[in-house]
């Protein structure tokens, strides 16, 4: 008895798929897809700089900034989607992402004429997310994605000053949320074009930078911590490949 609805189980699943593949629009169809994306993105982010030099008087400081920068987006996409029917596509896709966005800070180390440089930039990304289109005219759907980011960040320091420079640098990994509405047109049963906006929200994160590296300048009390909260905005076009 048990394998008998094992059996009809498994048949009318089967059945099932085969009726969506079969009522699905030529143009968008069950199968593996791999693509590329080139975009134009805007990072935002709230800095915050907090130095202590236990060996300078007063030099204590905790300097807030908001930042913005412009840079190109380059993706490389694979995935794999499921043709529910003529009309709804559902599936997920993995996302190898490239940006060069960077955030500079500067700040002056109070009682002092040295200054301090922070540069932030995301060394890259993998966005594994899920997707849902609806096919609205032949040739065309709308699809919405949701993604988390896992994004590594490179933080480099500089103390700068007349007689010394010291560097120090960090490496943080970060999860994000990554929401991206898009349009796209399938030239026929084998390659797309698609347009798409997102915005990628990561939380803030805070990194202790090791500016004790010079003992002669610096003491094992002295402390450099560096808070970020980076936001991207994302517009993109790209190609498909639908095998």
């Amino acid at each position: 008895m048990k394998n008998t609805q094992r059996l009809f189980i498994t048949t009318a699943f089967c059945a099932l798929v085969s009726c969506a593949s079969a009522t699905a629009s030529s143009y968008y169809k069950t199968g593996a897809v791999l693509g590329t994306g080139l975009g134009y993105s805007t990072l935002s982010s709230k800095a915050t700089d907090t130095l202590f030099y236990d060996g300078i008087p007063n030099s204590s400081g905790s300097f807030k900034k908001t930042k913005r920068s412009n840079g190109f987006v380059v993706d490389l996409i694979a995935g794999y989607r499921y043709a529910l029917n003529e009309r709804f596509i559902t599936g997920f896709n993995v996302v190898l992402n490239k940006d060069t966005n960077k955030i500079k800070n500067i700040v002056g180390v109070p009682q002092t004429t040295a200054t301090s440089q922070t540069e932030i930039y995301r060394q890259f990304s993998i966005v594994p997310e899920i997707m849902g289109g609806y096919i609205f005219a032949k040739q065309w759907m709308a699809y919405l994605k949701f993604g988390l980011s896992i994004s590594r960040f490179k933080i480099d320091n500089k103390i700068l000053a007349a007689t010394f420079t010291i560097n120090s640098d960090k490496t943080v990994t970060k999860i994000g949320f990554k929401p991206t509405l898009g349009l796209e047109y399938a030239m026929n049963n084998k390659a797309s074009v698609f347009t798409d906006v997102s915005y990628e929200y990561i939380a803030s994160f805070k990194s202790k930078l090791n500016n004790q590296n010079d003992p002669t300048q610096f003491s094992a009390t002295d402390t450099h911590d560096v808070k970020v909260r980076p936001h991207y905005f994302t517009a993109k076009v790209g190609v498909l490949y639908k095998f």
